[in-house]
């Protein structure tokens, strides 16, 4: 169970996803090379040792702002730890744009 607490550091789909591992394809998820699954989310925090100290990893920072692919388990510890004010679902979602002209 979460605490309320710990529920205020979520967004809803997080809350659902630790509490009765409820993905509902709202999440971008990836397998590692040992078969867990890991799911993208963006975490405020001020320490990043903290999060990648998790087992977490870290694709990119800015300022207080991480992006990290998480286990399950990963999310739990990374709740836990002082320094996250908040977490977030992600996404990798690419940008496309248009060729130039000259491309075409």
């Amino acid at each position: 169970m979460l605490s309320e607490t710990e529920k205020a550091k979520l967004d809803p789909p997080l809350i659902r996803l630790l509490t009765n591992g409820d993905n509902v394809g709202e999440f971008d998820s990836s397998k590692r090379s040992d078969g867990s699954t890991t799911y993208t989310v963006v975490i405020i925090a001020s320490q990043e040792d903290e999060v990648r100290a998790t087992g977490a990893t870290i694709s990119s920072i800015f300022g207080s702002v991480i992006v990290a692919h998480a286990t399950i388990d990963e999310l739990r510890k990374i709740l836990l730890l002082k320094s996250v004010r908040a977490i977030q679902t992600g996404s990798q979602k690419i940008i496309q744009r248009k060729k130039p002209k000259e491309l075409q």
